[in-house]
């Protein structure tokens, strides 16, 4: 399907209008790009509003300029202009603090978990801090927290599994070697 608009101006002599001229554009791309930005812009608010990501804003003093997602413990926009450690845990804003220190240092992004307990539940967030580069006068961060309990849960035990193969394995090992050298010894003796 193809779009157009059309235009009309008022076509004057001498301060008097005496026809009316019209201007006839496709605008068949500018729409579809239009329409594929609004739905961009569309899925991202679902991103952040859906999914296990919680965008935080933080200034210099490190206080949270905004906040988006829906992860249990984290700041949300209600705890705008609030300092971060009012908004957290104590340990947990200590934490940030040290990694944006750290940043300041090196520039580098910096990536870290966290351990929150939110109504009896322990959860692992994975923090991504960076300076926040749009506002190169301010002293901005950018804190994207992903929930990686799950995924931490399923570390610690492919660890747990891969140390008990290991054991087996040097188990099996020494039992073959064990079977080895007494072949090796009675092979030396006359019955053999």
């Amino acid at each position: 399907m193809r779009h157009w608009i059309v235009d009309y101006f008022p076509v004057t002599s001498d301060g008097e209008v005496f026809a009316l001229g019209t201007c006839v554009r496709e605008v068949t791309e500018e729409y579809a790009l239009s329409r594929d930005l609004a739905q961009s812009e569309a899925r991202l608010r679902t991103a952040a509003t859906q999914s296990p990501i919680h965008f935080v804003q933080i200034d210099e003093h490190a206080s949270i300029v905004w906040a988006q997602g829906g992860l249990p413990g984290l700041p949300t926009p209600d705890d705008t202009l609030r300092a971060l450690n009012e908004g957290m845990p104590r340990d947990v804003s200590e934490a940030i603090e040290a990694q944006i220190v750290a940043n300041r240092e090196d520039d580098l992004p910096k990536v870290f978990d966290i351990r929150l307990t939110v109504d009896g539940e322990d959860l692992c967030y994975q923090v991504n801090l960076d300076r926040f580069r749009q506002v190169p006068a301010e002293d901005d961060y950018i804190l994207v927290f992903t929930d990686v309990t799950e995924r931490r849960a399923l570390e610690d035990r492919q660890h747990v599994l891969l140390s008990e193969l290991q054991h087996r394995v040097k188990n099996t090992l020494a039992t073959v070697s064990a079977i080895a050298r007494f072949l090796v010894a009675g092979a030396d003796t006359p019955e053999a």
